[in-house]
């Protein structure tokens, strides 16, 4: 599932949509590695960790992902923002 990612929130927004869409699907959703060393409580609610700066990166993603779907019954989603960034900032 991919959505827009304007706020921190979202993704447990979507675990709550899963939650109530999807109740026999467990969540998961990629984190910026280091911000899942800075948030570990994270990884217990289905979040695993993606190295934006290093080409391994993607890698990892698509072995993750792959890893979820092939063990059956998870849906991965997607709200790629890039960096964390205050909302307020406007960079015009």
């Amino acid at each position: 599932v991919y959505s827009n990612h304007p706020g921190w929130w979202d993704p447990i927004l979507a675990m709550h949509v899963r939650r109530h869409l999807m109740p026999d699907r467990r969540f998961y959703a990629p984190i910026d590695a280091e911000a899942l060393e800075n948030y570990a409580v994270f990884k217990k609610l289905g979040f695993f960790p993606v190295t934006q700066q290093q080409r391994t990166g993607a890698a990892d993603f698509l072995g993750y992902s792959r890893s979820i779907f092939q063990a059956g019954g998870g849906v991965i989603f997607l709200t790629p923002h890039g960096r964390f960034v205050d909302p307020r900032q406007r960079d015009l």
